[in-house]
């Protein structure tokens, strides 16, 4: 509860108990000024020419495997008209 009595004092308690307050006269300044982002790239990951990695081969009979376009032709054919 905060009480400002006749003689121009506060009091202010909680539960009955009295606490130290101090007031503030001036807002203080903000001496931290927004901090702005700065982009660090990652260094991509290549693996060593001995890696496991590099030793995994495809199946041959899949290696000619092209996906299909799910396009029409005329549909393809309309896209690529340029105007």
């Amino acid at each position: 509860m905060v009480e400002e009595r006749i003689d121009g004092s506060m009091l202010i308690t909680h539960k009955d108990n009295a606490l130290k307050f101090k007031e503030i006269t001036a807002r203080p300044k903000n001496k931290e000024s927004k901090k702005t982002y700065e982009f660090k790239l990652k260094k991509l990951y290549v693996p060593p020419e001995d890696h496991p990695w590099r030793q995994f081969k495809i199946n041959p009979q899949y290696s000619q495997y092209k996906q299909k376009e799910k396009v029409a032709q005329k549909e393809k054919e309309l896209l690529l008209i340029t105007s």
